[in-house]
């Protein structure tokens, strides 16, 4: 199973901020500890995510009909992580 968060805790599962995470330095840990609750004595892993965006239009007017595709890898062996965020007029 492939991880699409920004920061997770060290554990197994990312092999303790192994590649493709980093550890978080001491000093930023230190800012985030109290307003996220982190537990003393472990680690916060970062990773880099390149997000981009992208607007879905209407398949044909008025038809109320959108479609998202999931985006294909740019390198054979590489995950796409996706999602599709719908936004609707509070008047709906």
């Amino acid at each position: 199973m492939r991880d699409f968060r920004w920061l997770t805790l060290a554990s197994e599962t990312n092999k303790n901020c192994s590649l493709p995470f980093v550890e978080v330095p001491d000093s930023i840990y230190a800012d985030l500890k109290e307003p996220f609750n982190l537990p003393d004595g472990q680690a916060l892993c970062v990773q880099g995510i390149d997000w981009h965006r992208e607007t879905l239009h209407e398949t044909s007017k008025g038809s109320g009909v959108f479609v998202a595709n999931a985006p294909a890898a740019k390198k054979d062996g590489h995950w796409v992580g996706y999602y599709v965020e719908l936004i609707f007029n509070d008047d709906t």
